[in-house]
């Protein structure tokens, strides 16, 4: 079972990276590797 925190947590970086690669994909995609 997941945990809410965890679930929150992933979909807190979810829109993180969803928001870098908008308005940057070059940087995202460099730090990505």
């Amino acid at each position: 079972m997941i945990r809410s925190e965890s679930a929150i947590t992933l979909l807190l970086l979810a829109e993180l990276f969803a928001i870098t690669n908008r308005y940057g994909s070059g940087w995202a995609a460099t730090v990505s590797t």
